[in-house]
């Protein structure tokens, strides 16, 4: 069953309770409406979004490849991909989604976010060109 704004009822709950955890662990930056309270369908996507950008900021992307305060930009992420072509973060990517296939959902999800993680480092650099 879908919610307002054409939001699938368990994709609803699902992003929430992701949303809610992160709260407790003090990883969001900033407080958002929740997804019901959007007036958008692509609402859920959003959160996706802003679960993939806290991985890269305050999580497991953080911790492995930035110096501290060093913009997304300029981490290796995007300097690996200058040198080498897209086909580096893009292969990350396809990696990681394979890898997510054999996890757990948390696991699973985490990897999954990465991926989103490594294809932003694409996008980053196709339009730098």
């Amino acid at each position: 069953m879908n919610g307002p704004g054409g939001i699938n009822q368990r994709d609803q709950e699902i992003a929430n309770e992701l949303l809610a955890e992160l709260r407790k662990k003090g990883r969001v930056l900033q407080e958002h409406p929740p997804v019901e309270n959007i007036d958008d369908p692509y609402g859920s996507l959003w959160r996706v979004y802003e679960l993939a950008h806290d991985q890269a900021a305050n999580g497991k992307g953080r911790e492995r490849h930035a110096d501290a305060g060093e913009p997304f930009e300029r981490q290796k992420i995007c300097e690996i991909t200058r040198r080498l072509g897209d086909g580096y973060p893009l292969g990350q990517a396809i990696k990681k989604i394979y890898e997510s296939e054999r996890l757990d959902s948390d696991a699973a999800i985490q990897e999954l976010l990465g991926a989103i993680n490594y294809i932003a480092a694409a996008v980053i650099i196709i339009n730098e060109g």
